[in-house]
């Protein structure tokens, strides 16, 4: 790999891992900002209104992902990323800036949803499109780049959680800095990004240059999606959440989920490495079928066993999640691979996935045994992904033709 390569390689990952600090820190720090955000509500019913201001501004996501999916196939993978990552430093800013409740009322809730709706366009438009940009330099070996381009999205996710975990020692200001460090980091991300190339991947050319007639590839990366973005919340987000609010809101908890970010991060490049080596369709439905039949054991011991439940659905989930990537490039054809995987899979993500924080905290209460019924829907979507990649048709290009 020339150094050019180099360089593209550790900038686009190096993005990706900002970007999704200044995503995901919104999420984790929930629990800390809903009180802030909705100071007229008690502590569970601001968590529920904020999960929700979540799920609705995730709807918008696929927009994000349309946008800047058309900028990476007809201008450039670089431009599209070089978006996405400017888009949410400044939305990171905004959040990091914005005036608090008692200075403009419901104003300030206002202003943060439209900034997270900002956010969510980005993550819509980046993290399909980094490992997009990653898989074309690094082809001969796609199942490990897919797995380190999740890796790069979990470190960017271990810093927010450990930000989180410095934030909740210095309120109420403390989330103030984490927002507004992490754009700063991102602009200069931003910059560093107008020197990557293009990969040899975005140049392959179909003996048809057109889009997938078939169904199955757009059902497939809807349904991994929507099984990947469920699961993530729940496992990442949601259970921890809850564990907190069973040991009234004990911050040891957040570091924790630190901890169980590298365990996640660690199986994701595992399993990619793996899948290049072995059947990467089975291998993901054996771990979805796992995450299925773990679910409610897992759920039931949860507040006994806590340490022994989170690392084993953090580590099927990693395993399943891994090769997922290159799973979904393999759908569709470069010039129209950024657009389809991010808007398919945006549409996927947004839906499950920005629905489970709120379902599961607001359903909870009625039923203790919600949680691992939703587990098992998200699993057998992005089973059932799996299953839709297989009946999709194979992409042949004029470079293999002998």
């Amino acid at each position: 790999m020339n150094l050019k390569k180099i360089y593209s390689t550790f900038w686009t990952l190096s993005g990706s891992m900002l970007e999704y600090y200044d995503y995901m820190l919104f999420s984790y720090m929930m629990p800390t900002f809903a009180p802030i955000l909705f100071p007229s509500l008690d502590r569970s019913k601001s968590l529920l209104f904020g999960y929700a201001l979540i799920f609705a501004s995730s709807i918008l996501r696929p927009l994000g992902a349309f946008l800047m999916g058309y900028v990476g196939d007809v201008i450039g993978r670089k431009q599209g990323l070089m978006l996405s990552i400017l888009l949410i430093s400044i939305a990171s800013l905004g959040m990091g800036l914005v005036p608090s409740y008692a200075s403009i009322g419901v104003w300030s809730i206002y202003i943060v949803f439209v900034f997270r709706i900002l956010q969510a366009m980005s993550a819509g438009g980046d993290l399909n499109g980094s490992a997009i940009f990653l898989i074309e330099h690094l082809g001969k070996r796609p199942g490990f780049a897919s797995g380190i381009a999740w890796a790069s999205t979990v470190l960017g996710m271990v810093l927010a959680s450990l930000a989180n975990y410095i934030a909740v020692q210095y309120e109420p200001n403390g989330w103030r800095y984490a927002f507004i460090i992490g754009a700063s980091i991102g602009f200069i991300g931003m910059m560093m990004r107008t020197y990557i190339v293009e990969g040899d991947g975005f140049k392959k050319k179909p003996r048809e240059n057109c889009s997938p007639k078939s169904i199955y590839p757009y059902l497939s990366v809807i349904g991994i999606g929507a099984g990947i973005g469920g699961m993530y919340y729940y496992t990442m987000v949601f259970s921890f959440a809850h564990l907190r609010s069973l040991n009234n809101w004990d911050s040891s908890m957040v570091l924790w989920q630190t901890v169980c970010f590298f365990i996640y991060g660690v199986s994701v490049v595992a399993s990619g490495f793996i899948s290049d080596h072995l059947n990467m369709k089975r291998m993901m439905k054996f771990f979805g079928i796992l995450i299925i039949c773990m679910a409610f054991p897992c759920w039931i011991f949860l507040p006994k066993y806590s340490i022994l439940s989170t690392v084993i659905t953090v580590t099927l989930l990693g395993m399943f999640v891994g090769p997922s990537h290159n799973l979904t490039f393999n759908l569709f054809p470069p010039r129209f691979r950024y657009r389809s995987i991010s808007i398919c899979y945006g549409i996927g993500t947004s839906i499950i996935g920005g629905a489970t924080l709120y379902a599961c905290t607001r359903l909870v209460n009625y039923n203790i045994l919600f949680p691992p019924f939703w587990m098992i829907l998200c699993a057998s979507l992005g089973c059932l992904g799996v299953i839709f990649a297989d009946k999709s048709p194979k992409i042949e290009y004029i470079e293999d033709e002998g």
